[in-house]
């Protein structure tokens, strides 16, 4: 049976139709394939990168859990491992000195690596004769000047100059000041010898309660005679504290927090005035007299009076020590002789008559806790070192 032409026609038109659609499918599958393709290689590239930020991450908690037992007294060299989120970390710290620990942490996420390195120093603590938070004045108008110098205890007067310093503005009026000393401070005037300007705050906090075991107070906060440190065992005094007569200091150090009063919850007591019962320090003794600075520490919270001998005539050595107040005013008049630190929130000195401030230079060598991180950079995970 012969088909018309037009249903013939017909027949071919669809075949053709057919056979473009296929085509087209073809095509179509093939970009789609093409496109999960790249997809899926996009997304494993994410996936990589993703997982090597999380293992800089990682590696970071391996330094921050380096820098916790530092702070700890850590052994010289150690190599830990530990898990941060979803990776590890492994580090190595070395000791390179009593100031300085390098440390190298490797991170890992699952195939990524990534590793750091740094430098973890600190520096001497009490590192100024006298320092201050705001302002401190050298004032020699009053018909004297003070007399600054190093002093070693077993060699004795050092020829190495004495550092003074401020995060405000160190004044220097009247008199003529010795050449060995330096002066430190955000702001200077021209009268101060050997000035040169902070490049950054010296960081001054707050006065906290220790922690751990400590020792209780003298019932009328009075420090006289022969006084046993208890081995650095700290003496918490919630009351005004006096020393009065002559100090001596044995089993030192010789630790005093002056602390707030508290409740039998621990919290603060505030007074009729809205602020916490701050308590003052009485220093008019001779302390510590020819021993280490670093013997007797005496750390006072809030701004509570501290009383200083008015003066004398002679030249006698009525505290040698630590002396940290940050929130407290001194006044140091003339006729005593200090050596070691002394940090308050605000200082005057006025120079007369024969007013003599030390420095300690074995305080050079106590070292706080307060490690920082100094140098920090990325590195390579293969890297020498790198555990």
């Amino acid at each position: 049976m012969r088909l018309s032409p037009r249903i013939a026609g017909r027949r071919n038109d669809e075949g053709a139709t057919l056979v473009i659609a296929v085509i087209v499918m073809m095509i179509l599958t093939t970009l789609s394939i093409a496109i999960l393709a790249r997809t899926l290689s996009a997304l494993g590239g994410i996936r990589s990168g993703q997982d090597f930020d999380a293992a800089l991450a990682a590696a970071d908690a391996g330094l921050s859990d380096a820098l916790f037992k530092i702070d700890q007294a850590a052994p010289v060299t150690w190599t830990t491992s530990g898990t941060a989120g979803s990776g590890q970390f492994t580090y190595t710290a070395e000791k390179v000195s009593e100031i300085e620990y390098v440390v190298r942490s490797r991170g890992t996420v699952g195939r990524s690596n990534h590793a750091v390195a740094a430098r973890i120093t600190r520096t001497a603590r009490f590192p100024y004769a006298l320092f201050s938070q705001q302002n401190l004045t050298l004032d020699g108008r009053v018909g004297g000047r003070s007399n600054f110098y190093t002093f070693d205890v077993v060699n004795g007067t050092s020829t190495e100059p004495v550092t003074v310093g401020s995060n405000g503005t160190t004044v220097c009026q009247g008199g003529a000041f010795p050449l060995g000393l330096r002066t430190r401070a955000l702001t200077g005037n021209k009268d101060c010898p050997n000035f040169a300007p902070l490049s950054n705050p010296e960081p001054m906090t707050d006065v906290v309660a220790p922690t751990g075991a400590s020792q209780a107070c003298p019932t009328d906060g009075i420090f006289t005679g022969v006084v046993d440190g208890g081995g650095g065992i700290p003496y918490v005094c919630r009351r005004d504290v006096s020393f009065v007569g002559t100090v001596t200091v044995t089993n030192p150090p010789l630790v005093i927090y002056v602390l707030p009063d508290v409740d039998a919850s621990g919290n603060l007591v505030i007074g009729a005035d809205g602020k916490p019962i701050y308590h003052s320090l009485n220093m008019d003794a001779v302390i510590n007299s020819g021993g280490y600075a670093k013997n007797v520490q005496i750390y006072k919270d809030g701004d509570a009076p501290i009383h200083l001998n008015p003066g004398n005539t002679s030249d006698t050595l009525t505290f040698s020590g630590i002396l940290y107040a940050p929130q407290s005013t001194i006044n140091i008049n003339g006729g005593k002789w200090w050596t070691g630190a002394v940090m308050a929130n605000e200082v005057r000195v006025n120079g007369a008559p024969n007013l003599k401030i030390g420095y300690d230079l074995d305080l050079r060598n106590f070292y706080g806790q307060d490690w920082k991180v100094s140098r920090y950079s990325e590195i390579p995970s293969s890297s020498p070192g790198v555990p």
